[in-house]
């Protein structure tokens, strides 16, 4: 019979001409597609992570635009610690969480859920006091006088942000996505009037940027423990339990972050030493542009890592195959196509978006675009690996994209600057990607080997 349900697609003769007929049957699994709540759900997580990657972008253009390129590398060297911190709970916290809160039920998964809480705001004490630390110590030594007003306010912001991230894991490892977008409208509301305040009264500079992160953050963080009270409970009893069930799982890939996770966290480190905060600067600018792109790999990563898990426990081995197939296609394609976009018009975006004090960087922001190509296929392995619950199998790629990437900007970056600090993250990228997709594939072969 060649017809297919109304809902599907549309009617079909076995007179059709052949063209028409695979009209039709394109159009019918496109709605099918459409009407799916898994792909739904993935394009609701694109749009948030479009709100996000638009409001960085902004701060960006503004701080680039109405301070010097000095100020802008301030501001990039200490958003990399900020971002550093934030990517070493979600491996070490929240990570776990994702994968192992769909084995826990009613009132042991909300117990679950505050012994993660929990969790976060030890880490967010750790780092206040760690951050309080460090400043004194460089503090006693002068070496940094004139910059604790900047110092005290990333400080105090990278908490904020902190808990701000934990509410929006939490609520996206459960695939409330429609919840996620409201807690990111709201942020980027609020952050980008803050922005056009500074503008406005000509009072933008780092330390007034990250007051306005904080305050977003919390407002977001606060607002999500009063709203969620219902869905967590703190069960002294079981913190340390899940703690330790956690750091199981989650060691392996907090090993593999901080050996080579960090490495985009610490280049504009590693350019502000073998050049100068300036470059520093460039280097984050052409960052920030080619981040658009990130912004699909983001978007979609932040649906598809709980979708993995998930996809892994119900299907098994070949059900995670057909899914992480799809993925690489859809990065291969998304991504790709700003590659091309970068390498025809990117010299002409830096100079009308940033400035003409950031003209001949085009080359950067196409390599920046094609390292963040090579980190989306070795993303999507990866979180198949950890699905498999054997993240351990990421490690040795990570060590040895860490070494390949050091290498390279250890040659690159006295030479060419951002230039190299873009061919190194570039360099470590695809090393780890190619290490992971072979790790990927003899790991599906044991399971599908394995008798169920």
């Amino acid at each position: 019979m060649n017809s297919y349900p109304a809902d599907h697609c549309e009617p079909r003769s076995p007179t059709d001409p052949p063209l028409k007929r695979a009209v039709l049957v394109l159009r019918g699994r496109i709605r099918e597609s459409v009407a799916s709540p898994s792909v739904r759900k993935g394009l609701l997580s694109l749009v948030d992570q479009g709100i996000l990657s638009v409001t960085s972008f902004v701060t960006g253009v503004v701080i680039a635009r109405l301070t010097s390129q000095t100020e802008l590398g301030v501001y990039y060297l200490a958003l990399s610690l900020i971002l550093f911190a934030r990517g070493f709970q979600t491996e070490v916290i929240i990570g776990p969480y994702v994968i192992y809160h769909h084995r826990h039920r009613d009132q042991r998964l909300a117990s679950y859920t505050g012994s993660v809480l929990v969790h976060v705001l030890l880490f967010c004490f750790i780092v206040s006091a760690s951050g309080v630390v460090l400043s004194l110590a460089l503090w006693l030594r002068g070496g940094i006088r004139g910059w604790e007003p900047l110092i005290s306010v990333v400080i105090l912001t990278t908490i904020l942000l902190l808990l701000r991230e934990c509410a929006r894991n939490v609520t996206m490892a459960h695939l409330r996505v429609g919840s996620v977008l409201a807690i990111d409208v709201v942020y980027a509301a609020i952050l980008l009037g803050s922005l056009a305040l500074m503008i406005h009264t000509n009072s933008c500079s780092a330390v007034a940027v990250f007051s306005a992160m904080g305050l977003a953050a919390a407002v977001i963080g606060l607002g999500w423990i009063w709203f969620s009270w219902g869905q967590w409970r703190i069960d002294r009893s079981r913190i340390v339990s899940d703690w330790w069930q956690n750091w199981r799982f989650s060691r392996w890939s907090m090993a593999g972050y901080l050996l080579v996770c960090t490495t985009p966290h610490l280049m504009p480190w590693i350019v502000a030493v073998s050049r100068d905060e300036a470059t520093a600067g460039l280097y984050g600018a052409c960052g920030t542009l080619a981040g658009v792109a990130n912004m699909f790999l983001m978007g979609l990563g932040n649906f598809i890592s709980p979708k993995t898990a998930l996809v892994f426990a119900e299907g098994g081995p070949a059900a995670l195959r057909d899914f992480v197939h799809k993925v690489i296609t859809l990065y291969l394609i998304c991504v790709g196509m700003f590659v091309l976009i970068s390498a025809v018009a990117g010299e002409y975006a830096m100079v009308l978006i940033f400035g003409n004090q950031y003209a001949g960087s085009g080359m950067i922001v196409t390599v920046c675009v094609l390292g963040i190509l090579a980190s989306a296929i070795g993303w999507a392995t990866g979180s198949a690996i950890c699905a498999m619950d054997r993240p351990r199998a990421t490690f040795l790629p990570d060590v040895a994209a860490l070494i390949a990437t050091i290498v390279a900007a250890f040659l690159l970056v006295p030479t060419w600057g951002a230039l190299g600090a873009a061919l190194a993250a570039l360099i470590g990228a695809a090393v780890a990607a190619l290490l992971k997709y072979v790790g990927y594939q003899r790991l599906l072969r044991e399971k599908s080997c394995r008798p169920t």
